[in-house]
């Protein structure tokens, strides 16, 4: 399954009222980090896609949600399923989501 595009205004459909858990990932089109992450996302999408959903906010188009999530820097990747997980990463590896989902399956189990 693709990573799915969302805005402010799906953002509670597509995210907060998911059946699965939903890692959003916060980004935008001058964000060459987040152009960087993008194929891992994407790849993480196709392998668990049926476990997981992945959602991108473009930032720059839907200034509310990162707002409301208190989201400073990007890239930021949070995961909402039964609680929040949000991280920012230390560093800018292409491969780092991998690393961070397999960390956020340990908390959810």
């Amino acid at each position: 399954m693709p990573t799915i595009k969302t805005n402010d205004g799906d953002f509670n459909n597509d995210v907060l009222n998911s059946d699965k858990p939903v890692l959003v990932d916060f980004w935008a089109e001058w964000c060459g980090p987040c152009k960087a992450i993008g194929p891992a996302l994407e790849e993480i999408a196709d392998n668990m896609g049926d476990e997981i959903t992945i959602a991108k906010l473009n930032i720059d188009e839907n200034p509310s949600t990162p707002q409301a999530y208190n989201v400073r820097g990007i890239p930021t990747l949070l995961m909402l399923a039964e609680l929040l997980l949000a991280i920012r990463p230390p560093c800018y590896s292409a491969r780092w989501p991998f690393l961070w989902l397999a960390a956020s399956q340990r908390i959810y189990g």
